[in-house]
């Protein structure tokens, strides 16, 4: 980097770091979302899975399946819950 004479130099200099900053910021979070992406359990297992029997289109669904039983099962645990009120059993069903 040069020597800054004026105060105009001395501003630049300030905004193109501050440009430099924000870009990297933006490269950094980037980064930080394909990794936390990578990292998650259900990118985890499919991905060991893909490279274990070598078909996506079978672990996609299978994956798929899975994560939609699940979450069926967890919502109507959290809707019925304890209740035994028949309407809140019958809406936990259908969801």
């Amino acid at each position: 980097m040069q020597n800054i004479s004026t105060v105009a130099e001395f501003r630049n200099a300030i905004r193109l770091l501050e440009d430099e900053q924000a870009s990297k910021g933006r490269l950094l979070k980037e980064r930080l979302s394909v990794v936390y992406e990578s990292l998650m359990p259900i990118n985890i297992l499919k991905n060991t899975l893909k490279k274990i029997f070598g078909k996506t289109d079978m672990i996609d669904n299978l994956s798929g399946s899975a994560l939609g039983i699940a979450s069926g099962l967890l919502l109507r645990k959290v809707f019925i819950g304890k209740s035994g009120n028949s309407f809140r059993k019958l809406i936990g069903s259908i969801l």
